[in-house]
């Protein structure tokens, strides 16, 4: 059984990543968190002492979400092929919140990268790991380290491409029409079998 110090202290963390990601860390104020949590002041003192505090713990329970998700996934698809292709399942799922506030990955990244280096160092860790899992996945499709990795930054390159021009045009059904084809353009890089050289 959860004690119930660590659901408050939950209850602020997924508070507080919402807020973040609909109004932005630097428009979110400490009385946000407060309000939005129902959980008084002192009480987040006691977890946390400033909002850059928060936001790490935010970050944490991301990546931890992210490391399940790939985890998942590792177990329940048989192919690197259709575990790309769920990546693709996933970000398209999230299309009407990525139309009023962006992809929760690259609007942090942004928002954090302008002004907080040294904030986005940890964000950006978000993205490192995606990239080092679509790079596994193409090497294990049969691709060398250097294609893999050029693969997983097209990969990753067109998502955030897509989830940028949905939040800017407010038009979900951006990302849903590119679905296809990124499913197919995956399905491109599979590897053809050899074909065996015929006898003299």
């Amino acid at each position: 059984m959860i004690k119930k110090s660590e659901r408050t202290k939950q209850k602020i963390i997924q508070t507080a990543n919402r807020l973040f990601y609909r109004r932005g860390y630097n428009r979110t104020s400490f009385t946000d968190i407060v309000d939005a949590s129902g959980v008084p002041r002192g009480n987040i003192y006691y977890y946390f002492r400033t909002k850059d505090e928060i936001l790490l713990a935010t970050l944490e329970h991301r990546m931890s979400n992210i490391e399940k998700m790939l985890n998942d996934w590792d177990q329940r698809y048989e192919t690197p092929q259709e575990r790309l292709k769920r990546f693709v399942k996933v970000l398209i799922a999230g299309h009407e919140a990525t139309s009023l506030y962006g992809c929760p990955i690259g609007s942090i990244n942004m928002e954090l990268g302008k002004e907080q280096p040294e904030l986005q160092a940890h964000a950006g860790r978000m993205f490192r790991r995606l990239l080092d899992y679509f790079r596994y996945q193409f090497e294990a499709m049969g691709h060398s380290a250097q294609h893999s990795r050029h693969h997983a930054m097209q990969l990753l390159s067109r998502a955030q491409g897509i989830s940028m021009m949905t939040h800017v045009m407010r038009d979900p059904q951006i990302m849903q029409d590119a679905e296809s084809e990124i499913e197919h353009w995956i399905d491109t890089l599979i590897p053809n079998p050899t074909i065996p050289d015929k006898p003299a």
